[in-house]
């Protein structure tokens, strides 16, 4: 069963949600503004050596290069050194710190369909920070005397995500990134994102398209990150068309999904190894067919599919209205039981059984197919074995285990609990 245990990092940085007050035109530094940039500066340390950042060299380039693009010409606010980087986190995230550095999750990058649906977003946070809105925002809280405290928090509920929380002076969590900045900020950022990817040569409607996709319900979630809630999404959506529709920036061809995917195909696949592991299959099963879509004969992709389909059990590929109306409850719900738990709640209900086996079905085909592609691809076998020891063919099971074996690399972490799947089936 999903352990409901958060372990924290509390470290001295802060986002908080009320209104800030303060010329940013003018901006002049304050002691309590060193000391943000101090944490902010801390907090890049922080995620450096604990092994947050995703080390793909060529991603990296790629983005920063989105970055780079979108600076052209501007100078950085004093104190603010640009950069960006890639957090292994699978929430659909970005934010950007005080110093300069911003944040993009692999849940964001496998989220968006082309890179300037990406520049908009990080031009979003580019304005956040050379509107100085972080100080801002931490000058107000100050005068209300809340703790200015962050936690990094790691839980099972949210496995592989990087959470913000603010500590109040007892000690209590209470969550920030939800609330994004306030109104007049974001409207602010809004403005000055356009203006930058008119400038660097994006069409600002990639903001608006950005937006939009995120707005997808592929899962019960309890909570919602900035990003990923429809009141605050809608509401950015609505500011970004009217500032277009009065700005009237030239409209320019949609970029290539494609040559996104070439650069950004890393990320997508860590997302889907880490949705698979915390149970946000329908997740990982979106994020594989756009690769199989993409690559429709790479045996290793055709793989992950299968894998999504596998473990997909009785569920639809999405969920069904009435999940989506109570989502709190029923995802609570859910982590409450095992895996296997869940799985036998969900063929008991009406036509379950016969959503597991078709979506069995398709696994197995996709199973033989990246088979048949790539012969010597050992997953292919280890989950087909594990597929037909599902299904009780414990015989079929055995021979896929023994093939998995044969070609498993001896440094396979696999290895082990294969063999004692086929030492049961071969007592039986």
């Amino acid at each position: 069963m999903f352990s409901r245990t958060l372990a924290a990092t509390v470290l001295t940085y802060i986002l908080l949600l009320t209104p800030a007050v303060g010329d940013n035109r003018d901006f002049q530094f304050r002691k309590i503004d060193v000391n943000l940039l101090e944490c902010s500066n801390e907090l890049d340390r922080h995620f450096s050596e604990s092994g947050f950042i995703l080390p793909e060299p060529g991603l990296n380039d790629y983005v920063q290069s989105i970055y780079s693009r979108l600076l052209a010409g501007r100078p950085a606010p004093e104190n603010v050194h640009f950069a960006v980087r890639v957090l292994r986190d699978s929430t659909v995230q970005a934010f950007g710190l005080p110093n300069g550095t911003i944040y993009l999750t692999t849940g964001m990058l496998a989220a968006l369909g082309n890179e300037g649906q990406l520049a908009g977003i990080v031009a979003r946070e580019i304005a956040h920070v050379s509107l100085r809105h972080q100080y801002l925002q931490n000058r107000e809280a100050r005068t209300k005397k809340i703790a200015a405290k962050i936690a990094l928090v790691t839980s099972s509920e949210t496995a592989g995500s990087v959470v913000f929380a603010i500590l109040d002076h007892e000690g209590a969590f209470e969550w920030v990134y939800g609330n994004g900045y306030g109104e007049g900020k974001e409207t602010e950022a809004d403005r000055d994102s356009v203006a930058l990817m008119s400038a660097a040569g994006y069409d600002p409607r990639s903001t608006l398209r950005a937006l939009e996709r995120l707005d997808e319900n592929l899962e019960i979630e309890p909570q919602f990150m900035p990003y990923r809630s429809e009141g605050k999404l809608k509401k950015r959506i609505l500011d970004i068309r009217r500032i277009i529709d009065t700005s009237k920036p030239a409209s320019l061809p949609d970029l290539s999904e494609n040559d996104y995917l070439s650069h950004v195909s890393g990320a997508v696949l860590y997302n889907i190894g880490v949705d698979l592991e915390s149970r946000r299959v329908r997740t990982s099963l979106a994020r594989a067919k756009r690769l199989v879509n993409w690559k429709p004969d790479d045996g290793e992709l055709l793989l992950l599919l299968a894998d999504a389909y596998r473990d997909l059990g009785a569920r639809t590929p999405e969920p069904a209205q009435e999940e989506l109306a109570s989502r709190a409850n029923h995802r609570w719900k859910l982590l409450r039981l095992t895996q296997e738990e869940e799985e036998k709640s969900l063929l008991d209900r009406p036509g379950g059984a016969e959503l597991a086996k078709a979506n069995e079905t398709m696994a197995a085909a996709l199973y033989l197919k990246a088979i048949a592609l790539a012969p010597s691809l050992p997953g292919a076998h280890r989950g087909l074995g594990m597929l037909y020891q599902k299904q009780a063919r414990n015989d079929d099971a055995a021979r896929e285990y023994r093939r998995f074996l044969e070609l498993a690399p001896a440094a396979d972490l696999d290895r082990l609990r294969i063999q004692r799947r086929l030492d049961v089936l071969d007592k039986h």
